[in-house]
């Protein structure tokens, strides 16, 4: 493909997403990736689209792939009305028929021996209750999976565990294919502390540097927490706390670590590194839990080497929540 077929293919295209070696674009019906570092990712995703079309596996639709210089390309057609499995969850009305959905199609895939490398809810597109896997490339199909790689596969259920008990995950994680869905939990929840744990150091300097996955800067530099659906929060109605600097900045980071570990708690809305000021979502009403009830996030929390008292902890709307942290 020529430079000029790339021209072509942009001329008049919406710019939707871009960083410092890839920019993807958006016209009549259509997305154009272009990658910066040349054409091989971009026909490896291609290929990975083709086959996952042979084996009957939903995906996005490729269109071509080609080069154009030092840049590749791929072209592939857009999915109406899609939205990421994860933003359709949690604008569902029902989200356990969505998650029991998205749990067969997990299945599915790890039945067909398809390894995808960054398999999680925002790479899984939702619409017309179908759902369809995108950022394809380095997906093939595997001879055998072994227990660790049909584990990790179901992972991304993980992601639905902030609404769902332990026995609910375990049902999915059973639709999902898993014949030991108890033990098969447990291992998932600590090897995602595990990850976590040595990923936190980096973590903190994107959340505290403004990175846009966790947080964006607002009116005199105020750090504004981004949640999972990428919203930034809004500090109407914010309460604000009166923790020391120090403990402020803490429990601002630490926010986002029982965002990411899919624990229910009280959020935190904004930081100010100047100041040291720190502004929370309004206290929930809920009730004291009983110091003998079942709290499957507190046990996952505890996976998470955080050790929580039940008084930590408020039932709101039948669900604990995490208020003291």
């Amino acid at each position: 493909m020529s430079r000029a077929h790339l021209t072509e293919l942009l001329t008049g295209a919406e710019l939707i997403k871009r960083n410092a070696v890839r920019q993807v674009y958006r016209k009549d019906g259509l997305y154009i990736k272009v990658d910066l570092r040349g054409f091989r990712r971009m026909r490896s995703e291609f290929l990975s689209a083709k086959l996952l079309g042979d084996l009957g596996i939903p995906a996005v639709e490729p269109v071509e792939w080609g080069e154009s210089g030092k840049s590749g390309f791929l072209v592939t057609r857009e999915f109406p009305g899609s939205v990421t499995a994860l933003e359709a969850f949690y604008n569902s009305d029902d989200r356990v028929a969505l998650a029991t959905g998205y749990a067969k199609f997990i299945g599915r895939i790890i039945a067909a021996k398809i390894y995808h490398p960054d398999l999680h809810t925002g790479n899984v597109l939702f619409a017309g209750g179908e759902f369809r896997l995108v950022d394809l490339r380095g997906v093939r199909r595997f001879r055998w999976f072994d227990r660790m790689r049909s584990d990790l596969r179901r992972g991304s259920l993980l992601e639905f565990g902030t609404e769902f008990d332990d026995d609910m995950l375990c049902r999915l994680l059973v639709l999902a294919g898993s014949t030991e869905p108890e033990a098969e939990l447990t291992r998932l929840l600590r090897h995602h502390a595990e990850r976590l744990r040595g990923d936190w150091p980096r973590r903190t300097r994107q959340i505290l540097g403004g990175y846009p996955k966790f947080t964006e800067r607002g009116d005199n530099n105020i750090l504004l927490a981004v949640d999972r659906l990428r919203r930034t929060a809004d500090l109407k109605n914010a309460e604000k706390s009166d923790l020391p600097r120090e403990q402020a900045e803490a429990s601002f980071v630490e926010h986002f670590r029982l965002e990411l570990s899919g624990i229910p708690h009280r959020a935190a809305r904004g930081f100010d590194p100047v100041s040291g000021e720190l502004w929370l979502a309004p206290r929930p009403d809920g009730e004291p839990l009983a110091v003998n009830s079942r709290n499957d996030w507190r046990r996952r929390l505890a996976i998470h080497g955080r050790v929580t008292a039940p008084e930590q902890w408020l039932l709101v709307d039948g669900r604990p929540c995490l208020i003291d942290y």
